[in-house]
């Protein structure tokens, strides 16, 4: 990168495979001036013990441009020309044996769920021990692609057959998708004709209203026969939709919130259900209209309520990797929020990542002064 604006980068050599988990994977290059060689060491830690893979570079590098061979006029370079080139295959065909030996322990990864044999293996005192918690715990799948409707980050739905369908969404029928799921499941009941009426049609007439209602919710409905067990019905005068096997990442959440919120404890044989992986998400962060800022609001602070109270649950509080995954979840909605910062600064003390729990505060502290003009009064050690 170019040190004076940081914008300008330049390819060097070949990649390096590195997998990155947040405060498990860490990185570092050094520079041996003796034999003028570059070394990038990799460390990915698991299960109380590390990963170590380390790579050489001679220095100066190449650039892929300096491999390649040009002509002026009509004579060709220089013999020394060749030589570079030579060095610059060598490097190249040395990444691309690095890249098929990694690919097959991705693979032998892959078949076990665990890593095995790695390069050289340490005990390190930056992990805390491993507790049943964390062998327990297995993140839910990020995406479900059959018959789901997703709201977090992003809008999409999937039929049974496990086609994305989102396309044939018009802009009218995904808002009235939304806010039939949105009332049901935050009055119980669904939203009546009236509201659709002020929400979407509100430029309308009585009787075109009520025919462009019609229209559009006979289009819904053969659009949601795409999909295994979801039913748009009508009680009375509210719309509402009914789940049976239909899967909806906001519901699955919501229901969550309650349970958390009545004191539903969290133990070994629930912990799995718990949809920890997406808490993070916005909600239908693309979909602007002014109706929907307050139910993204309210579900803003459902979540980081929920987050908190998780950190506080005894099954999970002794748990180092869920309470990181917490605050981060607590990040990505608020990242001025103070006790995501102690939260994950306390954690990554208590595990030895003092240096990781030093750059989260001053990321935090950057993004303080970023967001509300003024400086954060805490220092580190009162942290």
């Amino acid at each position: 990168f170019d040190l004076t604006d940081g914008n300008n980068c330049t390819n060097y050599a070949d990649t390096i495979p590195f997998s990155f988990n947040d405060v498990n994977s860490f990185c570092t290059l050094y520079y041996d001036s003796l034999q003028s060689r570059l070394y990038a060491v990799t460390n990915y830690n698991y299960n109380n013990k590390s990963n170590i893979n380390i790579y050489s570079l001679a220095y100066p590098p190449l650039k892929i441009e300096d491999t390649l061979q040009t002509v002026a006029g009509h004579k060709a370079l220089v013999t020394k020309t060749g030589f570079f080139i030579g060095i610059g295959i060598c490097i190249i065909a040395g990444m691309g044996c690095m890249y098929l030996c990694y690919r097959k322990k991705k693979r032998r990864r892959k078949e076990s769920h665990i890593p095995h044999n790695p390069p050289v293996v340490t005990n390190t005192d930056r992990s805390s021990k491993t507790t049943t918690q964390d062998e327990n715990y297995k993140p839910q799948p990020d995406i479900h692609k059959k018959s789901s409707i997703l709201f977090l980050d992003g809008f999409q739905v999937w039929d049974k057959n496990g086609a994305d369908i989102t396309k044939s969404f018009t802009p009218i029928l995904k808002q009235l998708l939304i806010l039939i799921i949105l009332y049901s499941v935050n009055n119980k009941k669904g939203i009546s004709n009236v509201t659709l009426r002020e929400l979407l049609w509100f430029d309308k007439t009585d009787e075109s209203a009520q025919n462009n209602r019609r229209v559009n919710i006979r289009k819904l409905k053969l659009l949601l026969e795409k999909l295994d067990g979801v039913e748009l019905v009508k009680e009375s005068t509210y719309w509402a939709l009914k789940f049976t096997h239909a899967y909806c990442d906001y519901i699955d959440v919501c229901n969550w919130i309650d349970k958390v919120k009545n004191k539903e404890p969290i133990t070994a044989e629930n912990i799995n259900d718990l949809p920890l992986n997406l808490l993070s998400g916005q909600l239908l962060p693309y979909v602007q209209t002014d109706w929907l800022d307050s139910f993204k609001s309210d579900y803003t602070n459902s979540v980081l309520d929920m987050a908190i109270n998780l950190s506080k649950q005894e099954y999970i509080k002794g748990n180092n990797e869920l309470l990181i995954q917490i605050a981060n979840s607590m990040f990505a909605h608020d990242k001025t929020d103070e006790y995501a910062l102690i939260l994950k600064c306390h954690t990554l003390y208590k595990q030895g990542r003092t240096s990781l729990a030093k750059t989260t505060f001053d990321t935090f502290c950057n993004e303080y002064k970023a967001m509300l003009n003024t400086n954060y009064t805490k220092t580190f050690n009162e942290v």
